[in-house]
């Protein structure tokens, strides 16, 4: 039905826009920046970092696993919320 398909593709722009602000503006895509303040590492700068030892143990040295984890922690926050990305977008 249309409602389902178009909170799909929602999903999957505001993961990719999402993706890319944080990429871009937090770490500047450098898999090694950390955050001396917050403790934030890598390319996702979520916390706790070591969370991206779910994806895989390389999470440290390898921007592959931490994008893998940065976009699975995006899609699970979109689906808990209809509009997630408007106020990381707003903020750019």
């Amino acid at each position: 039905d249309a409602p389902s398909t178009l909170r799909k593709y929602w999903i999957s722009v505001v993961v990719k826009v999402a993706t890319n602000i944080i990429g871009a503006s937090e770490s500047g895509w450098n898999y090694a920046t950390e955050n001396p303040g917050s403790g934030a590492y890598g390319i996702p700068q979520f916390l706790p970092a070591d969370k991206m030892g779910s994806i895989a143990p390389d999470w440290r040295t390898n921007a592959v696993t931490q994008i893998k984890w940065g976009v699975g922690c995006i899609n699970q926050r979109t689906l808990r919320q209809p509009m997630p990305g408007l106020g990381l977008v707003a903020k750019t």
